[in-house]
């Protein structure tokens, strides 16, 4: 997080809000050595992102390009959709039916020991 803080600086929501919409697009397209950090996720959380924003292509929530993101290590997904979650319950947000059923499939297919970190999503 630290090195984010120091690289990035401290952003303002609105430019937290896209750098975060682009990060997450891009982990859509990229393959499995060129994904996004959980602590990028933060980063740009904690400067104030808007979880209601959109990745631009396909105009999906955030969440949800995260869960459909198959090229995420399981772990780095799980704590990006935790802190994409605290954001919503922050800012008021419910989970989409879809939302909610990816994280049902997420939780059922997950490795043993991640599993109730993505049942407590739910």
């Amino acid at each position: 997080l630290k090195i984010f803080k120091l690289n990035l600086g401290d952003l303002v929501p609105e430019e937290s809000s896209r750098m975060l919409a682009n990060c997450i697009e891009n982990g859509l397209v990229a393959d499995n050595y060129h994904q996004f950090y959980a602590e990028e996720v933060e980063h740009y959380l904690h400067c104030g992102a808007e979880v209601g924003a959109v990745v631009t292509n396909d105009r999906l929530p955030l969440l949800h390009a995260v869960l459909l993101n198959d090229n995420l290590r399981e772990s780095v997904a799980l704590r990006s959709c935790e802190l994409l979650q605290s954001a919503y319950r922050k800012q008021r947000k419910a989970l989409s039916a879809k939302e909610r059923e990816l994280l049902e499939e997420k939780h059922s297919g997950s490795s043993q020991d991640l599993r109730d970190r993505w049942k407590s999503m739910l």
